[in-house]
């Protein structure tokens, strides 16, 4: 047998085995599909979290792409698509007499913020507070429903600084906006931020999905892209920083722009996978015309 005949002998057995295993691919991709519709339809749990953790013991080589098509499952259906939305996000009772209230440092930008923000608040009124600290206590005392911070700007791009106040007072970001801005420091973004979503958002708005997860190999990113499809999010930013108390662990925060009614499966998903895993915000962003 001659060099030639040998090699083609090769490229055959390779495409072979490469056909049945595209055949076997198949049949398991239609059968977790099955499996997957069963426990959507079946009476696994009262809630969605109960039908991932039996999904997770019946099939415990399943892939992450299996559970995020579960999550998805879950939420296009009528039995448990009303529940993510109404436990997953931030969504508490507003303390009397806090409707409407907005602390804010007063200056031109924070202004022109609060501007942008009355669009979607009802009855909106400034409150103006002494530092962006106090901003954030009167929404965490519940004496304002909502408060104003920058969290990004072109030239040092997410402002960690912030951030690291949403963590402290346990707020999440509700909207953005943009203002026009004249200063050298370039365009600056800025948050309305509480602990429920507006009240009038906007119709065909622009939303995001914002969330941190400390990692200390890498694996959240390969690991998240990977499923961000199933989802039909857009990764739109990333960033990490060491975490302040192990300079080992990495914390990486995503931001990702997807269809409003995908938004409570993938919070699933992460909430099931990860257990330092942090909801940052949930929002539309609001133009200023």
């Amino acid at each position: 047998m001659n060099s030639s005949e040998t090699v083609n002998i090769h490229c055959e057995n390779i495409g072979e085995f490469s056909r049945r295993q595209n055949i076997a691919e198949e049949q398991r991709r239609l059968s977790v599909s099955e499996l997957v519709e069963t426990f959507v339809s079946g009476d696994f749990g009262r809630e969605a979290g109960d039908v991932c953790e039996e999904f997770r013991k019946k099939l415990p080589m399943s892939t992450y792409e299996d559970r995020a098509r579960l999550c998805m499952a879950l939420g296009a259906s009528r039995r448990y698509g009303t529940e993510l939305w109404r436990h997953s996000f931030f969504g508490e009772e507003i303390a009397a007499g806090s409707h409407g209230k907005v602390a804010l440092v007063r200056n031109r930008y924070n202004e022109s913020a609060f501007s942008c923000f009355s669009k979607v608040i009802t009855t909106p009124k400034e409150v103006f507070s002494p530092s962006f600290s106090a901003a954030c206590e009167d929404v965490y005392d519940s004496r304002c429903e909502f408060c104003i911070l920058p969290v990004e700007n072109s030239r040092n791009g997410r402002l960690f600084g912030f951030y690291s106040m949403l963590d402290r007072y346990e707020l999440k970001i509700c909207a953005v906006c943009e203002p026009d801005s004249e200063s050298v420091e370039g365009s600056a973004k800025y948050a309305l931020v509480g602990r429920a979503i507006p009240d009038r958002v906007p119709k065909n708005a622009h939303w995001s999905f914002e969330f941190s997860v400390i990692s200390d190999n890498g694996k959240a990113l390969s690991d998240i892209s990977g499923v961000a499809d199933i989802f039909g999010a857009r990764l739109s930013k990333i960033d990490s920083l060491p975490v302040e108390y192990d300079s080992g662990l990495q914390k990486y925060y995503f931001t990702f722009d997807l269809p409003e009614k995908n938004i409570p499966p993938f919070h699933l998903f992460m909430s099931e996978e990860y257990t330092r895993y942090t909801l940052v915000g949930l929002y539309p962003r609001v133009d200023q015309t």
